[in-house]
């Protein structure tokens, strides 16, 4: 199962998306903001290439909550599930990623929060490889 969540760090939105079941974790930057159009885009790419979400987790905040997004994500048969305070262990292994992410992203990120550095890079793939697969 594959999900996703948005998050704010340092004043930048991100994106993390994450398979459940393997771990695997990309993360976008949204430099121009998160406009349904935006997100829209970004997870276009992502389905392209990795499979369409079964579900996204969102604190309901209006980016996530458009009528354009909420078409978008009927067109894709993706469950839209909430999380919040009031739902702490809703959306676990998502925070769990966006977790993962924020920690690739502390010190890794170039200017205005752009994740295309070599320093992310190499972050993602330490982050992405066993430590059985790093000693061989």
């Amino acid at each position: 199962m594959k999900v996703a969540d948005m998050f704010q760090h340092n004043g930048h939105s991100y994106m993390a998306y994450a398979n459940r079941l393997t771990g695997w974790l990309e993360l976008a930057h949204f430099p121009r903001g998160t406009s349904s159009s935006n997100i829209k885009t970004q997870l276009r790419h992502y389905f392209a290439s990795w499979g369409a979400l079964e579900q996204i987790s969102t604190d309901d905040g209006t980016n996530l909550a458009s009528e354009e997004i909420g078409e978008f994500f009927k067109l894709w048969l993706v469950s839209v599930r909430l999380s919040s305070a009031q739902y702490p262990q809703s959306n676990g292994r998502a925070e769990a990623a966006v977790k993962g992410g924020k920690h690739i992203i502390m010190a890794n990120t170039g200017s205005g929060g752009n994740l295309h550095t070599d320093k992310s890079s190499m972050s993602m793939l330490q982050y992405l490889n066993p430590p059985s697969l790093r000693n061989k």
